[in-house]
């Protein structure tokens, strides 16, 4: 969703092992770049505010995303048995 700057509300599930999901979203909801709901909050009345809210913001959320797109690690299993390899060889 990052790489393709795709303005996304992200509704974590609760039961996710050590609250990974929401730690996830987080790291792009402090930046502006997502907007996260957490399923306690969810009412008709909050989904229609938050999906208001990521309209109103696509295209400065957009912005946003596109801006960190070059912090996005692409091949990552590629690097990480580069890493490996090389390590392995001390």
């Amino acid at each position: 969703l990052q790489y393709f700057a795709i303005p996304t509300l992200f509704i974590p599930l609760p039961t996710a092992r050590n609250n990974e999901q929401f730690h996830n979203a987080q790291v792009l909801s402090k930046q502006q770049a997502a907007i996260i709901l957490q399923q306690e909050q969810i009412s008709k009345d909050e989904l229609m505010t938050k999906l208001s809210e990521l309209h109103q913001n696509k295209n400065k959320i957009k912005q946003k995303l596109k801006q960190y797109k070059s912090e996005i690690k692409l091949n990552a299993s590629e690097n990480i048995y580069k890493i490996l390899k090389e390590t392995s060889k001390l």
